[in-house]
Formats: structure tokens, C-alpha cells, sequence
């Protein structure tokens, strides 16, 4: 079981139609379970935290260790839901809240996407870039054993 501490994360629920649908998770959203590999995912990369079912913020065993916060992230959306002109108004209004958005009222489905999608666009920062140093648009050097100091 996790808790989401940085950013939305987009969780699949299905509901007892059979119908599926995103739900946005947030700091502020109850813990939920997703797969192992998935909670694992979203921990290590610093979106959420182990949590037991009593919301003690005690770590399962071995699961103890916090990951290390990520470098130069910007503040506010970590992880976006998935969307779609599918969803309801209210969801994607929603969406848009956590993402910092306002909709003006009448505003359709498509123009709710299509702004949602501008703002990501601008916004997305690659985790894997930041943590490895590449976000800088350089790259990594590289190094062989004839350059070797001793």
C-alpha cells in the first residue's frame, strides 16, 4: 500500500459497471494498492511512500528507506494522470486543478484536453534525465582505462 506525497499519479479504478476510469491521486488522496512492481516504481522514484493499513506511516519490513528526493525537480506535477475527452467535465476540471489550470465555463472536452496537453507539453521534466544528469542537453562523459589517473 502507498501514498502519494509528490505530484498526481493517474489511478486506473474500475467501478461496479465494469466501467473504467483515471483517478487522480494526490498528497491528499487516501493510500490505495497498486501491483508490487508498481507501488515499487512510484517509490523509487520519489512520487510515494510505503504505508501500512493502519496509515501509521510505518514502512512494511524491509521497505524502511525513503528514496532520495530528485534533483531540481519543479514544483507542483511530478506524475500526470491519464486523460481523455472520455472522461467527465468535472474530471478533467479537476486534472486541470492539480496541473494549475482553470477552465473557463462552456469550454468543451477537446479544449479542456488540448490545454491540459499544452501545459504538460511546457512542463515535463524526464526523472531518469534529472537523476542522471543529462537534463542539460550534455552528455554523460565518458571515460576508458587509458585515462586513467593513479
Amino acid at each position: 500500500m502507498i501514498k502519494i506525497i509528490r505530484g498526481v499519479y493517474g489511478h486506473y479504478v474500475t467501478d461496479q459497471n465494469g466501467k473504467s476510469r483515471v483517478v487522480a491521486r494526490d498528497k491528499h488522496s487516501d493510500p490505495f494498492e497498486l501491483t508490487p512492481e508498481q507501488e515499487a516504481r512510484l517509490v523509487s522514484q520519489g512520487v510515494a511512500r510505503y504505508v501500512d493499513n493502519a496509515e501509521t506511516g510505518a514502512a512494511p519490513i524491509g521497505f524502511d528507506e525513503q528514496p532520495p528526493e530528485p534533483n531540481e525537480l519543479p514544483e507542483g506535477v511530478v506524475g500526470i494522470p491519464e486523460y481523455s475527452e472520455d472522461m467527465t467535465v468535472k474530471e478533467l476540471r479537476d486534472i486541470g486543478k492539480l496541473c494549475g489550470l482553470t477552465f473557463k465555463v462552456g469550454m468543451t472536452k477537446k479544449e479542456m484536453v488540448d490545454a491540459l496537453d499544452a501545459e504538460i507539453e511546457g512542463n515535463m521534466v524526464d526523472y531518469d534525465e534529472v537523476v542522471n544528469g543529462e537534463a542539460d542537453g550534455e552528455d554523460a562523459p565518458s571515460f576508458d582505462a587509458t585515462e586513467a589517473v593513479l
